[in-house]
């Protein structure tokens, strides 16, 4: 009986959401920044990568995004 090959699916099991997310996610998590650091830091107009969920949401436009790394939320405008 021949061994299977070691073939790795791009698509990897969530059990917290009974899905298949894409391995490609992972690359995300290292390169996001924590709101807390951000908040830290002094602006300089670069790109960053953000995740959390939505406290508030205003007037079609205004996010209030946290992240659990602070009491303090990030506004985003969209």
């Amino acid at each position: 009986m021949k061994d299977k090959p070691n073939i790795r699916s791009p698509y990897k099991f969530c059990p917290s959401c009974s899905t298949f997310a894409r391995r490609k996610r992972k690359i995300m998590f290292n390169k996001r920044i924590k709101i807390k650091e951000l908040l830290t830091q002094e602006p300089t107009g670069q790109e960053v990568t953000v995740m959390g969920w939505v406290r508030t949401f205003r007037n079609n436009q205004f996010i209030a995004l946290n992240d659990g790394s602070t009491n303090n939320n990030l506004q985003v405008v969209v």
